[in-house]
């Protein structure tokens, strides 16, 4: 009989998940305030990708969702506060900013749990063709 997952059985909430997501979050703050003071001639939005990778190479998909979306709210609050001075409606802008975002950052999570699978898998992988040799060498 297969158990139901429940916040009890699954590990969501231990002290490396917890430190992670927190590091993610302050790594994404420091980016937001140096892409805000400079400014819309530079972009750093490249650089949301830290937190991101960091979250969904050390935690779990909810974790990685969570910090997709700090860090898409924060990086729209860090482009968009100053006034704009073009000739464009602003509210456009900004969604066209969050729906650039969101889609770059989700593909980028998607990759990530891409890479980090066959990683595992390959680690599977590895760890039973060196037991099967060295069994076979000791008989």
């Amino acid at each position: 009989m297969e158990r139901i997952p429940t916040f009890s059985n699954i590990d969501y909430f231990n002290s490396k998940n917890i430190s992670t997501f927190i590091t993610g979050i302050c790594i994404a703050i420091v980016i937001a305030l140096v892409d805000y003071f400079t400014g819309r001639e530079i972009t750093l939005g490249l650089l949301y990708f830290i937190p991101i990778l960091l979250v969904a190479w050390r935690c779990s998909l909810l974790y990685s969702i969570f910090m997709i979306i700090i860090c898409t709210g924060v990086a729209i609050i860090a482009n968009t506060v100053y006034p704009l001075n073009i000739h464009f409606d602003r509210n456009i802008i900004i969604s066209i900013k969050i729906v650039n975002r969101v889609i770059l950052l989700v593909f980028i999570m998607y990759l990530i749990f891409k890479v980090k699978n066959l990683i595992q898998k390959l680690t599977v992988s590895f760890r039973e063709d060196y037991y099967n040799v060295h069994k076979n060498m000791h008989m």
